[in-house]
């Protein structure tokens, strides 16, 4: 397979698999607010990707993050450097008092990458649900779907669903470790992803 097609679908990955995974907004309640440090791993049928990210939540209903990676395609030896913006909005949120049972979310990506300093693009949303497992622990399993234009908006985009399986653990009233397992699947490849993160609360809930 050409290197060029291994760098187009992996794009596609990498976008997705930030989307579905980076935001964490779907691991906090509207009103709370946070940062986070995460690491990821994702492996597709071409190729292998690394990244890690810094993310901030405002009051559960705005994520902003930025991500360093890289692309590692089978059978070539030069990675590929990555530098991603990542900006979600969580519109719907699920809450007792309204009667919505859901979240859903609407996001945006924007990746630079080698070769030749270009950039790809993603547009998409979420629906997740919090499922509590014990007092300090929460299950958001949620379905993402992801418009991707690798390279540019002149090119064909790429379909991508990702189902997506966070645990969250509160360590303390302060700290959450979160473990994420996710499946992508596109036009063009399919993809796991494991993501760890750390995050550090701000601002709590409403009551």
């Amino acid at each position: 397979m050409k290197l060029s097609k291994i760098i187009f679908i992996s794009c596609a990955l990498l976008l997705i698999s930030s989307a579905s995974v980076i935001a964490q907004g779907n691991l906090l309640d509207k009103g709370e607010s946070g940062s986070s440090l995460i690491y990821g791993y994702t492996d597709s049928d071409n190729a292998t990707i690394t990244q890690g990210s810094f993310v901030v939540t405002a009051k559960g209903v705005v994520d902003f993050g930025i991500t360093l990676g890289s692309i590692n395609p089978d059978g070539f030896g030069d990675n590929l450097k990555i530098f991603g913006l990542h900006l979600e909005l969580f519109p719907i949120r699920e809450s007792a008092k309204s009667g919505i049972p859901i979240n859903l979310s609407i996001f945006g990506i924007w990746t630079n990458h080698d070769p030749n300093n270009s950039n790809s693009y993603g547009l998409g949303g979420s629906v997740f649900k919090k499922i509590k497992l014990g007092s300090q622990t929460n299950f958001v399993p949620g379905i993402a779907y992801t418009k991707v234009w690798p390279f540019s908006f002149d090119n064909d985009p790429v379909n991508v669903t990702s189902f997506n399986f966070p645990l969250i653990v509160k360590v303390t009233s302060k700290v959450r470790l979160s473990f994420t397992w996710s499946i992508s699947d596109s036009d063009v490849e399919s993809g796991t992803s494991m993501f760890i993160g750390i995050t550090f609360m701000g601002q709590t809930k409403e009551k």
